[in-house]
């Protein structure tokens, strides 16, 4: 089986629980695929080196 990375960036003020119902949807739509999540990693806030969309701060990763 191959390999996938997935990175979220969200903004700052999404709250925890919204957090983990997007991941909880992203996890269910990997497995109807018959694909599985190995490992989810978090960030936390992190600067950006770059604006996205001219929206410029802190962002937070997701990585998994």
């Amino acid at each position: 089986m191959s390999l996938y990375d997935c990175m979220i960036l969200l903004k700052p003020h999404v709250k925890k629980e919204d957090l983990m119902e997007l991941v909880a949807r992203v996890g269910k739509h990997v497995y109807s695929r018959n694909g599985a999540l190995t490992d989810i990693k978090s960030f936390g806030n992190v600067q950006l080196g770059y604006g996205i969309k001219k929206l410029d701060g802190n962002w937070e990763i997701l990585y998994s």
